[in-house]
């Protein structure tokens, strides 16, 4: 299982931990992945924050089978998590 919930500056950030983990050939292919992206933007509103979410799935998305974002009922309004399950593949193929 690979989980990141860092609150970081910038919400890619969480993202880029992930991929550099996938590069590193570190995590087994079929192991859960929960991402938490806090999108730290204020002003933008629930569609500019998911706007902004869907281009850090769109990173992910060549690498996550079953991927789906959610909005948990604790997170804070800014905060959306993507899970899914890591296929195996290098985001370099």
């Amino acid at each position: 299982m690979f989980t990141c919930d860092m609150c970081l500056h910038d919400a890619g950030s969480s993202v880029s931990a992930f991929l550099e983990f996938v590069e590193a050939g570190v995590l087994e292919e079929g192991c859960l992945v929960v991402i938490a992206v806090k999108v730290n933007t204020r002003g933008k509103g629930t569609e500019g924050r998911d706007g902004i979410v869907k281009r850090y799935t769109e990173r992910v998305g060549g690498v996550l089978d079953g991927m789906r974002v959610f909005h948990l009922m604790t997170s804070k309004e800014r905060e959306r998590t993507i899970v899914g399950r890591y296929n195996g593949k290098s985001i370099m193929s």
